[in-house]
């Protein structure tokens, strides 16, 4: 799961001459499992303190399923998708929206789309995502 997975096609066009069509979509790495430590935060501290770095898309594209019903810690720190029998392992609804989670959190600035401005946009966005997951574990 790359950078693609939350663009259109006509988005994608911009960035062709990255994408080996050949690899399709892929399986990215991610930072490594949750640090040992001091008790994990909260989803409202975890809001507070990156909520600029991710926006969950509205109820209506996510079968209801909310941040509450999500631990956001494993969510933030702990890739759904760098091997593939994880990512093959994605298949229900607050599955999805971790990934969802992960993915924009771990965008790296300045490739593809950045940050999204609002849940109008992540609303928009979630469905092409999940489209991408589905994809690679086709």
């Amino acid at each position: 799961v790359n950078f693609f997975c939350d663009m259109t096609d006509e988005e994608r066009g911009v960035y062709t001459h990255l994408h080996d069509p050949d690899q399709g979509l892929g399986v990215g790495a991610g930072p490594g499992p949750i640090p040992d430590g001091p008790a994990p935060p909260s989803n409202d501290d975890l809001m507070d303190m990156m909520g600029e770095r991710f926006k969950i898309p509205d109820t209506s594209v996510t079968g209801g399923v909310t941040v509450d019903d999500l631990q956001l810690i494993n969510c933030v720190f702990d890739s759904p998708y760098d091997t593939v029998e994880k990512t093959a392992s994605i298949d229900e609804e607050r599955e999805y929206l971790c990934a969802f989670v992960y993915f924009q959190v771990n965008k790296v600035v300045g490739e593809g789309l950045g940050y999204y401005n609002d849940v109008a946009e992540a609303t928009r966005r979630y469905p092409l995502f999940k489209n991408c997951v589905d994809f690679v574990n086709s």
